[in-house]
Protein backbone atom coordinates (compact mmCIF):
# COMPACT_ATOMS: atom_id res chain seq x y z
CA UNK A 1 0.00 0.00 0.00
CA UNK A 2 2.87 2.38 0.73
CA UNK A 3 4.24 1.89 -2.78
CA UNK A 4 0.79 2.39 -4.33
CA UNK A 5 0.20 5.61 -2.39
CA UNK A 6 3.63 6.86 -3.40
CA UNK A 7 2.81 6.26 -7.06
CA UNK A 8 -0.55 8.00 -6.75
CA UNK A 9 1.11 11.07 -5.24
CA UNK A 10 3.69 11.06 -8.03
CA UNK A 11 0.85 10.97 -10.58
CA UNK A 12 -0.95 13.81 -8.84
CA UNK A 13 2.12 16.08 -8.76
CA UNK A 14 3.52 14.78 -12.08
CA UNK A 15 6.89 14.42 -10.39
CA UNK A 16 9.21 11.43 -10.00
CA UNK A 17 10.49 11.29 -6.41
CA UNK A 18 14.15 10.61 -5.63
CA UNK A 19 15.44 7.28 -4.36
CA UNK A 20 14.49 6.89 -0.71
CA UNK A 21 17.55 4.85 0.35
CA UNK A 22 20.28 7.30 -0.55
CA UNK A 23 22.19 8.71 -3.52
CA UNK A 24 24.66 5.81 -3.91
CA UNK A 25 23.29 3.08 -6.21
CA UNK A 26 24.17 -0.55 -5.72
CA UNK A 27 27.58 -1.08 -7.36
CA UNK A 28 26.34 -4.33 -8.88
CA UNK A 29 23.78 -2.44 -10.97
CA UNK A 30 25.15 -1.69 -14.43
CA UNK A 31 22.96 1.21 -15.46
CA UNK A 32 25.38 3.23 -17.57
CA UNK A 33 24.33 1.75 -20.92
CA UNK A 34 20.65 1.15 -20.15
CA UNK A 35 17.44 3.21 -20.06
CA UNK A 36 17.19 3.12 -16.28
CA UNK A 37 18.66 5.45 -13.69
CA UNK A 38 18.54 5.97 -9.93
CA UNK A 39 17.07 9.39 -9.18
CA UNK A 40 18.89 11.47 -6.57
CA UNK A 41 16.52 14.45 -6.78
CA UNK A 42 12.92 15.10 -7.86
CA UNK A 43 12.38 15.12 -11.59
CA UNK A 44 9.47 16.39 -13.67
CA UNK A 45 7.39 13.54 -15.10
CA UNK A 46 6.53 14.48 -18.69
CA UNK A 47 6.64 11.37 -20.93
CA UNK A 48 6.34 11.80 -24.69
CA UNK A 49 6.66 9.62 -27.77
CA UNK A 50 9.23 10.03 -30.56
CA UNK A 51 7.16 12.77 -32.19
CA UNK A 52 6.89 14.75 -28.96
CA UNK A 53 3.24 13.92 -28.31
CA UNK A 54 2.59 13.69 -24.53
CA UNK A 55 1.87 10.21 -23.22
CA UNK A 56 -0.30 9.30 -20.20
CA UNK A 57 1.58 8.71 -16.99
CA UNK A 58 1.96 5.01 -16.15
CA UNK A 59 3.73 3.23 -13.31
CA UNK A 60 4.10 -0.31 -12.01
CA UNK A 61 3.89 -1.38 -8.38
CA UNK A 62 5.18 -4.79 -7.27
CA UNK A 63 4.66 -6.61 -3.98
CA UNK A 64 6.46 -9.80 -2.92
CA UNK A 65 5.50 -12.01 0.03
CA UNK A 66 7.72 -14.23 2.14
CA UNK A 67 5.63 -17.23 1.11
CA UNK A 68 6.43 -16.74 -2.55
CA UNK A 69 3.27 -14.90 -3.56
CA UNK A 70 3.73 -11.78 -5.62
CA UNK A 71 1.51 -9.22 -7.27
CA UNK A 72 2.01 -6.49 -9.84
CA UNK A 73 -0.34 -3.67 -10.75
CA UNK A 74 -0.06 -1.05 -13.49
CA UNK A 75 -1.44 2.39 -12.60
CA UNK A 76 -2.32 4.97 -15.24
CA UNK A 77 -3.46 8.54 -14.78
CA UNK A 78 -7.15 9.27 -15.46
CA UNK A 79 -8.30 10.46 -18.88
CA UNK A 80 -7.65 14.02 -19.95
CA UNK A 81 -9.77 16.47 -18.06
CA UNK A 82 -12.60 18.35 -19.67
CA UNK A 83 -12.10 21.77 -21.12
CA UNK A 84 -11.75 24.69 -18.70
CA UNK A 85 -14.95 25.97 -17.19
CA UNK A 86 -14.94 29.11 -19.32
CA UNK A 87 -14.94 26.99 -22.50
CA UNK A 88 -17.78 24.69 -21.48
CA UNK A 89 -21.30 25.24 -22.71
CA UNK A 90 -23.37 27.05 -20.11
CA UNK A 91 -26.38 25.26 -18.64
CA UNK A 92 -29.49 26.62 -17.00
CA UNK A 93 -28.02 25.73 -13.61
CA UNK A 94 -24.80 27.67 -14.38
CA UNK A 95 -26.68 30.79 -15.47
CA UNK A 96 -28.39 30.98 -12.07
CA UNK A 97 -25.21 30.36 -10.11
CA UNK A 98 -23.75 27.22 -8.59
CA UNK A 99 -25.31 25.39 -5.65
CA UNK A 100 -22.80 24.12 -3.08
CA UNK A 101 -24.39 21.96 -0.38
CA UNK A 102 -23.15 20.62 2.95
CA UNK A 103 -24.76 18.43 5.59
CA UNK A 104 -23.78 17.01 8.98
CA UNK A 105 -25.20 15.25 12.00
CA UNK A 106 -25.36 18.40 14.15
CA UNK A 107 -24.69 22.13 13.98
CA UNK A 108 -21.20 21.83 15.47
CA UNK A 109 -20.09 19.38 12.78
CA UNK A 110 -21.73 21.52 10.09
CA UNK A 111 -19.87 24.62 11.27
CA UNK A 112 -16.57 22.71 11.20
CA UNK A 113 -17.40 21.32 7.75
CA UNK A 114 -18.06 24.84 6.44
CA UNK A 115 -14.74 26.00 7.89
CA UNK A 116 -12.87 23.17 6.13
CA UNK A 117 -14.61 23.97 2.84
CA UNK A 118 -13.80 27.66 3.21
CA UNK A 119 -10.11 26.90 3.76
CA UNK A 120 -10.08 24.47 0.83
CA UNK A 121 -11.66 26.97 -1.58
CA UNK A 122 -9.25 29.69 -0.46
CA UNK A 123 -6.23 27.43 -1.10
CA UNK A 124 -7.13 25.85 -4.45
CA UNK A 125 -9.19 27.57 -7.13
CA UNK A 126 -10.93 24.55 -8.65
CA UNK A 127 -13.79 25.23 -11.10
CA UNK A 128 -16.80 26.27 -9.05
CA UNK A 129 -19.18 24.23 -11.22
CA UNK A 130 -17.15 21.08 -10.52
CA UNK A 131 -16.98 21.89 -6.80
CA UNK A 132 -20.75 22.31 -6.65
CA UNK A 133 -21.25 19.09 -8.63
CA UNK A 134 -18.98 17.17 -6.25
CA UNK A 135 -20.85 18.48 -3.20
CA UNK A 136 -24.11 17.12 -4.61
CA UNK A 137 -23.10 13.71 -5.94
CA UNK A 138 -20.14 12.65 -3.78
CA UNK A 139 -21.51 13.15 -0.27
CA UNK A 140 -24.38 11.56 1.64
CA UNK A 141 -27.27 13.69 2.86
CA UNK A 142 -27.36 14.18 6.64
CA UNK A 143 -30.04 15.91 8.75
CA UNK A 144 -28.43 19.34 9.45
CA UNK A 145 -27.85 21.16 6.17
CA UNK A 146 -26.42 24.25 4.52
CA UNK A 147 -26.69 25.52 0.94
CA UNK A 148 -24.82 28.35 -0.79
CA UNK A 149 -25.91 29.70 -4.18
CA UNK A 150 -22.73 31.39 -5.44
CA UNK A 151 -21.81 32.96 -8.77
CA UNK A 152 -18.02 32.73 -8.33
CA UNK A 153 -15.31 31.78 -5.84
CA UNK A 154 -15.27 35.14 -4.08
CA UNK A 155 -19.04 34.98 -3.61
CA UNK A 156 -18.78 31.49 -2.15
CA UNK A 157 -16.07 32.61 0.28
CA UNK A 158 -18.27 35.55 1.33
CA UNK A 159 -21.23 33.24 1.99
CA UNK A 160 -19.14 30.79 4.00
CA UNK A 161 -17.58 33.62 6.01
CA UNK A 162 -21.06 34.91 6.81
CA UNK A 163 -22.19 31.49 8.01
CA UNK A 164 -19.09 31.02 10.17
CA UNK A 165 -19.69 34.44 11.72
CA UNK A 166 -23.34 33.64 12.43
CA UNK A 167 -24.66 36.20 9.94
CA UNK A 168 -27.23 36.07 7.15
CA UNK A 169 -26.36 36.69 3.50
CA UNK A 170 -28.18 36.67 0.19
CA UNK A 171 -27.67 33.22 -1.29
CA UNK A 172 -26.95 31.49 2.04
CA UNK A 173 -29.54 29.00 3.29
CA UNK A 174 -29.77 26.90 6.43
CA UNK A 175 -32.61 25.08 8.13
CA UNK A 176 -33.16 28.10 10.39
CA UNK A 177 -33.09 30.72 7.64
CA UNK A 178 -35.06 29.09 4.82
CA UNK A 179 -37.70 31.49 3.41
CA UNK A 180 -41.34 30.53 3.74
CA UNK A 181 -41.98 31.12 0.02
CA UNK A 182 -39.45 29.21 -2.07
CA UNK A 183 -38.33 30.63 -5.45
CA UNK A 184 -40.20 29.17 -8.40
CA UNK A 185 -37.12 27.77 -10.16
CA UNK A 186 -33.34 27.74 -10.35
CA UNK A 187 -30.64 26.80 -7.87
CA UNK A 188 -32.22 28.88 -5.10
CA UNK A 189 -35.31 26.70 -5.22
CA UNK A 190 -33.05 23.66 -4.92
CA UNK A 191 -31.24 25.35 -2.02
CA UNK A 192 -34.48 25.82 -0.10
CA UNK A 193 -35.52 22.24 -0.83
CA UNK A 194 -32.14 20.96 0.40
CA UNK A 195 -32.13 22.77 3.75
CA UNK A 196 -35.75 21.80 4.44
CA UNK A 197 -34.90 18.09 4.18
CA UNK A 198 -35.71 17.23 0.58
CA UNK A 199 -33.31 15.57 -1.82
CA UNK A 200 -31.92 17.38 -4.85
CA UNK A 201 -30.85 16.39 -8.34
CA UNK A 202 -27.90 13.96 -8.17
CA UNK A 203 -27.96 12.88 -11.79
CA UNK A 204 -24.42 12.28 -13.16
CA UNK A 205 -23.34 15.07 -15.49
CA UNK A 206 -20.77 14.06 -18.14
CA UNK A 207 -19.82 17.72 -18.57
CA UNK A 208 -18.61 17.88 -14.94
CA UNK A 209 -16.03 16.00 -12.94
CA UNK A 210 -15.43 15.27 -9.29
CA UNK A 211 -12.75 17.39 -7.67
CA UNK A 212 -11.03 17.20 -4.26
CA UNK A 213 -13.55 18.01 -1.54
CA UNK A 214 -13.03 18.22 2.24
CA UNK A 215 -13.65 15.04 4.18
CA UNK A 216 -16.39 14.95 6.80
CA UNK A 217 -15.15 16.32 10.16
CA UNK A 218 -15.92 13.41 12.46
CA UNK A 219 -16.16 14.00 16.20
CA UNK A 220 -13.02 12.45 17.70
CA UNK A 221 -13.71 13.48 21.29
CA UNK A 222 -14.62 11.01 24.04
CA UNK A 223 -17.89 12.76 24.84
CA UNK A 224 -19.96 9.79 23.70
CA UNK A 225 -17.65 7.08 25.06
CA UNK A 226 -17.94 5.11 28.34
CA UNK A 227 -17.47 7.05 31.57
CA UNK A 228 -14.19 6.23 33.32
CA UNK A 229 -14.04 6.08 37.11
CA UNK A 230 -11.42 8.04 39.06
CA UNK A 231 -9.92 7.42 42.48
CA UNK A 232 -9.68 10.16 45.15
CA UNK A 233 -6.33 11.28 43.68
CA UNK A 234 -7.93 11.92 40.28
CA UNK A 235 -6.28 8.98 38.54
CA UNK A 236 -8.37 6.83 36.23
CA UNK A 237 -9.17 3.35 37.47
CA UNK A 238 -8.91 0.30 35.21
CA UNK A 239 -12.25 -0.59 33.71
CA UNK A 240 -13.86 -3.63 35.36
CA UNK A 241 -15.23 -6.14 32.95
CA UNK A 242 -17.21 -9.24 33.65
CA UNK A 243 -19.17 -11.72 31.65
CA UNK A 244 -22.66 -11.93 33.19
CA UNK A 245 -24.38 -15.26 32.91
CA UNK A 246 -27.39 -17.01 34.40
CA UNK A 247 -25.62 -20.35 34.65
CA UNK A 248 -23.99 -21.46 37.88
CA UNK A 249 -21.09 -21.47 38.38
CA UNK A 250 -19.98 -18.87 35.81
CA UNK A 251 -17.75 -20.47 33.18
CA UNK A 252 -15.30 -17.59 33.06
CA UNK A 253 -15.02 -14.11 34.54
CA UNK A 254 -12.31 -11.45 34.35
CA UNK A 255 -11.47 -9.45 37.48
CA UNK A 256 -8.99 -6.65 37.98
CA UNK A 257 -7.20 -6.34 41.31
CA UNK A 258 -4.44 -4.11 42.54
CA UNK A 259 -1.96 -7.02 42.48
CA UNK A 260 -2.62 -7.83 38.84
CA UNK A 261 -4.87 -9.95 36.68
CA UNK A 262 -6.57 -13.03 38.13
CA UNK A 263 -9.25 -15.34 36.85
CA UNK A 264 -11.35 -16.85 39.71
CA UNK A 265 -12.07 -19.91 37.59
CA UNK A 266 -8.40 -20.68 37.09
CA UNK A 267 -5.53 -21.27 39.56
CA UNK A 268 -3.56 -18.20 40.53
CA UNK A 269 -0.06 -18.08 39.10
CA UNK A 270 2.92 -16.33 40.68
CA UNK A 271 3.36 -13.99 37.70
CA UNK A 272 0.96 -11.11 37.07
CA UNK A 273 0.08 -9.11 34.00
CA UNK A 274 0.45 -5.36 34.08
CA UNK A 275 -2.87 -3.58 34.67
CA UNK A 276 -4.34 -1.82 31.67
CA UNK A 277 -7.47 0.05 30.62
CA UNK A 278 -9.74 -1.23 27.87
CA UNK A 279 -13.13 -0.29 26.48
Amino acid sequence: MAGLLKVLLALRHRTLPPNAVGDRPNPHLRLADGPFEVLTEPQAWRPADDSGTPLPLRAGVSAFGFGGANAHVVVEEPPTRHAPEADRPATTRDQDGHLVVLSATDTVRLWEYARLLRDSVARAAVPLADLAYTSRVARDALPVRLAAAAVDHDHLLTLLDAYLAGEDADGLYTGDSAPEAAPSQGVRREAVAWVTGADIDRTPDPARRRVPFPLYPFDHTTEHGPMAEADPDGRLKPHRASTPTTRSPPPYRNCWHGAGFRSPSRPRRPTHAAPTVFW
